[in-house]
């Protein structure tokens, strides 16, 4: 009778054991899931962010390696290296609008070799490369409403972000400036300004080239981070 008083008692304290377990278990498993499900909706955010921004991000390249070829150009600037950076996104409009044959001379020109380059530059003066237009300011207004986001990336796209957006700004600050050259330059009856800017506004759109150059090459390591 002891025995099986004993065997009963070990197998209803084995039961009640196996139940916590299954219970214990039951749990941990509903917790992972969540934990999974959470994962996996943080990540749909992120890619679908980095898509958006990566097309953002091409806009802005096109239109700055654009300014970058014309003020190389009007400015006796445009080398290989300048070139080589610029090329591939000239070679992708995404959609910005441009005479079609200003874009076909263009692309013609990104393929000469170092003697031809120095030839057009030569020949290239700042009526020929688009003096007549004023600049503007850029900006990447997705990328920069949604920084809140920018913690859910690693630690290398984060930091090229801000560096990008800590140089549009520096960028801005030079175009506002030339933009005033620019006013002075044309504004009628001002004879001395007037000189005075036409001395200037070739330096300062020739200074305007290494922070074009430096923002289309950043956005090309966004963007490949990002794709």
């Amino acid at each position: 009778i002891t025995l099986c008083i004993e065997v009963a008692t070990n197998t209803s304290s084995w039961a009640w054991l196996k139940d916590v377990g299954l219970l214990l278990g039951g749990w941990f498993l509903g917790l992972m899931s969540s934990i999974v499900i959470d994962w996996h909706k943080q990540r749909l955010l992120v890619s679908e962010f980095q898509k958006a921004m990566a097309i953002e991000l091409r806009h802005l390249r096109f239109r700055v390696a654009l300014n970058a070829f014309m003020d190389a150009s009007a400015t006796n600037s445009l080398n290989r290296t300048v070139v080589k950076t610029i090329k591939p996104a000239l070679l992708d409009p995404q959609g910005v609008q441009i005479d079609p044959e200003g874009l076909k001379a263009m692309r013609t020109v990104l393929e000469y070799d170092d003697e031809e380059l120095t030839q057009y530059c030569a020949l290239t003066d700042l009526n020929t490369a688009g003096k007549g237009q004023a600049r503007s300011k850029e900006s990447i207004h997705f990328v920069d409403s949604h920084r809140i986001n920018f913690g859910k990336l690693n630690v290398e796209l984060q930091e090229k972000l801000f560096r990008l957006i800590r140089l549009i700004d520096i960028y801005n600050d030079s175009v506002v400036f030339f933009d005033k050259m620019f006013d002075v330059t044309f504004q009628p009856g001002q004879t001395v300004n007037h000189d005075i800017a036409k001395g200037n506004i070739e330096d300062r759109r020739k200074a305007l080239v290494k922070p074009e150059v430096e923002i289309v090459e950043l956005t090309t390591d966004i963007i490949n981070m990002t794709s």
